[in-house]
């Protein structure tokens, strides 16, 4: 995945990042939600694919599952350091997915830290299906 793909988009939020995620079915919103996660906080080209993480999170609506796979991948990086550039979400149910991760452990010399974010949160938060598949509204608190 990469930004050309137009997967998401960068929304105006006065101190924090918002993005607007979309996918054709809802395991790919949840997939491309964390792509737009990682590909806020670093430069995913020197990130590889070697490892791979099994991640299994629940939540009482979608709204919660999403703040609450986001959080647990954020939770990875902070403190695992791992880089996450490719996602596998199966499922999802209203309230619980599992999922597949790959990237690799943080290298200083290697990858390069764009934004320091702390938590994905509920403010503006937005999953629903529409017209044309399923789009979410994230705002990350930086």
């Amino acid at each position: 995945m990469n930004k050309e793909e137009q997967i998401y988009e960068t929304l105006d939020h006065t101190a924090d990042i918002a993005v607007r995620v979309r996918g054709n079915t809802l395991a790919q919103l949840f997939e491309r939600a964390a792509f737009a996660l990682f590909d806020t906080l670093v430069e995913l080209n020197g990130v590889a694919e070697s490892e791979e993480t099994q991640i299994e999170v629940e939540g009482a609506d979608l709204a919660e599952l999403m703040v609450t796979w986001l959080n647990q991948l954020l939770f990875l990086w902070e403190s695992r350091l791992l880089l996450f550039k490719r996602f596998e979400v199966n499922g999802p149910s209203d309230t619980r997915l599992t999922a597949r991760a790959w990237g690799e452990t943080y290298d200083d010399t290697r990858h390069t830290v764009l934004t320091e974010i702390k938590a994905a949160t509920y403010h503006q938060l937005r999953v629903e299906k529409g017209p044309g598949g399923w789009h979410a509204q994230i705002v990350f608190d930086t």
